[in-house]
């Protein structure tokens, strides 16, 4: 029983600059999500760092269960 699901991942943008500070969740959608830039042209455009991007995907996917056997 194992399958293969593709996740689209979005690029959040660390605005507060706390990646060394701890842990924080980048949302990718809903009501708390991150602020996002479409492409790397965007972030150079903006002065956005690579250690300020965020690759982040929602798991499971909206209306899907997670199983207990995804942690092997």
């Amino acid at each position: 029983p194992t399958t293969v699901v593709h996740y689209l991942a979005t690029k959040c943008v660390d605005t507060v600059k706390t990646h060394h500070k701890g842990s924080k969740w980048f949302m990718p959608w809903g009501p708390d999500q991150c602020s996002k830039i479409r492409d790397f042209d965007e972030a150079m455009a903006k002065r956005i760092e690579a250690n300020n991007i965020v690759f982040a995907v929602h798991i499971p996917l909206p209306n899907r269960e997670m199983s207990a056997w995804f942690q092997f």
